[in-house]
């Protein structure tokens, strides 16, 4: 139990206990969502997001590169919609102290450095999406040779088979780097260089070969014995969607079409999805991914304009409300207040009892897809 707490105190916690967004509003829990970003890194100095806080021992973990890294998009593209000068500030302060978090050859440190003091592929690519939103805006160059290092160290890691074997946390290849060759070809797009996008489409052949005609993908557990969540399900097919954009690649966007599709028909009557599916979408993990939630949200919504299709706006809308309902927006314990946990109910497998800060930076990023005019350019100015 929570120190300090009641038993009747701690019952919203674990169930959520506000109201809809449709009594709420979009900007309601968005406001709600950016403070506790703010909380969050401000726990960390102002130097990046945090892994998150850890509601029992009211903990808050260390900074993360991998997070911190795709997080800096987000902080600009705040900035971008606010105005506010402290998001830009963030974003900038965040990507100048990632640099210390880099290999001598530009690999990116796992979160817990002194544990395991080693580079990780997925990390990496992570990274290279902050540097290269900071330096779209600020044209530093130090930005764009900090991502190019890291673009180069993933090419060089790049085994003959096209997939990542070292470097791979914890020692396992997985589907999941579809998002590393996002990273990539965003950085082609900027630099021309030719190896990233060659090495991006080598790893896609291979996450394509993983995928089953359902849908569903092997090898996207964190661990080879383990079911993937919806999670890493989400990353895999967005990663898959944004590179089939960039290369006008229908192969790429009819795979995570399939994906979307699939957990579409696997929806709860609440317009949830399970934590974790095994393989022929067998439920393997009832209690709720949120995080998964919010990614396939902001994917839906990219999917309904993409294809002209309102089945996805509607799903996306439906599930990102669940989401917003399970936010916690009571003062009492200012830690978690607008952020956005790990499992609902809190006790499922993904993230026990913690609130992950890449699970509200993918909450905000979906209530962002979702308010955003259709006519306005500004949401994904900058990607990650």
């Amino acid at each position: 139990m929570l120190p300090g707490k009641s038993f009747h105190d701690w019952i919203p916690i674990i169930r959520g206990g506000v109201l809809s967004s449709q009594k709420r509003g979009w900007k309601h829990h968005l406001e709600f969502a950016l403070k506790w970003l703010q909380l969050a890194t401000l726990a960390a100095g102002n130097k990046g997001l945090l892994k998150g806080n850890e509601l029992i021992r009211r903990k808050w973990h260390p900074l993360y590169p991998e997070i911190a890294g795709h997080t800096i998009p987000t902080f600009l593209n705040i900035y971008l919609l606010t105005r506010d000068s402290a998001w830009e500030s963030l974003a900038l302060e965040s990507a100048t102290h990632l640099l210390n978090y880099r290999t001598r050859d530009g690999g990116i440190y796992y979160w817990e450095r002194e544990q395991h003091p080693f580079p990780v592929i997925f990390d990496t690519g992570q990274a290279i999406f902050g540097w290269i939103s900071a330096y779209l805006h600020t044209g530093n160059s130090l930005f764009l040779d900090a991502a190019m290092q890291s673009g180069n160290w993933l090419v060089n890691q790049q085994s003959m088979n096209g997939f990542w074997v070292r470097h791979q946390h914890p020692g396992y290849s997985k589907v999941i780097d579809a998002r590393v060759d996002w990273a990539l070809l965003e950085l082609n797009k900027i630099t021309g260089e030719k190896e990233y996008y060659e090495a991006a489409l080598r790893n896609l052949c291979w996450v394509i070969e993983n995928q089953q005609p359902d849908g569903w993908f092997a090898h996207c557990g964190f661990r080879a014995t383990e079911s993937p969540f919806t999670h890493s399900l989400a990353y895999t097919a967005e990663g898959l969607f944004f590179c089939g954009k960039i290369i006008n690649d229908e192969r790429l966007l009819h795979a995570a079409k399939k994906t979307a599709d699939a957990l579409l028909k696997h929806q709860h009557p609440n317009r949830s999805l399970a934590g974790a599916f095994g393989e022929h979408w067998k439920i393997t993990e009832k209690p709720i991914c949120l995080t998964g939630n919010a990614q396939m949200s902001k994917l839906w919504m990219c999917m309904a304009k993409e294809f002209n299709a309102t089945q996805y706006e509607m799903a996306a809308k439906k599930f990102l409300e669940f989401v917003c309902r399970t936010q916690y927006l009571k003062a009492d314990y200012p830690q978690i207040q607008g952020g956005i946990a790990g499992s609902f109910p809190i006790y499922g497998k993904y993230e026990r009892f913690k609130y992950p800060g890449w699970a509200c930076k993918l909450f905000v990023d979906a209530l962002r897809t979702v308010q955003e005019n259709p006519n306005a350019q500004r949401f994904l100015t900058y990607r990650g």
